[in-house]
């Protein structure tokens, strides 16, 4: 999927975006609220969900909650994307700590019928990813600058 514009009529225009990139987008606007405002008693969790568009049709929907408190930021989501992606998560989330440095990703999803299971952490520079790909395993370790952002 892409960022899309569609205009609808001369001064309307339909923007719509990917699971991952409303993840950023909810991620950037969260931190700049963060840096622009003393930190306040954090409300429950935010629950918003959206409609998948691909080439101007709906093909899915995605739930996405972000829940701040003193520990941090998380961020988590379910979809499901029809054809001709064929994806289901069943859930991702994105940890984040009160000073916005990475902690840890999740990923439970469906890939058309392979099963993907991936466990990001970061430690001392290094985001070690630990899953399984349709049944294989996969590890890596990955250096990593103190202000990454992590995109499921």
């Amino acid at each position: 999927m892409l960022l899309t514009g569609i205009r609808v009529r001369r001064r309307h225009c339909i923007w719509t975006v990917p699971a991952a990139w409303g993840v950023l987008l909810l991620l950037l606007a969260a931190g700049r609220a963060t840096a622009q405002v003393a930190p306040a008693p954090a409300p429950g969790p935010a629950t918003r969900s959206y409609t998948v568009f691909l080439r101007g049709t709906p093909i899915g929907r995605e739930e996405l909650t972000v829940r701040s408190d003193a520990s941090g930021t998380t961020i988590s989501s379910q979809s499901r994307l029809g054809a001709p992606l064929n994806v289901v998560v069943r859930s991702a989330e994105v940890k984040y700590r009160a000073d916005w440095s990475f902690e840890s990703l999740s990923l439970d999803s469906v890939l058309d019928t392979r099963a993907v299971s991936l466990r990001t952490r970061a430690v001392n520079g290094q985001a070690i990813t630990e899953g399984t790909d349709a049944g294989r395993t996969a590890n890596a370790t990955t250096p990593i600058a103190p202000r990454t952002v992590a995109l499921p």
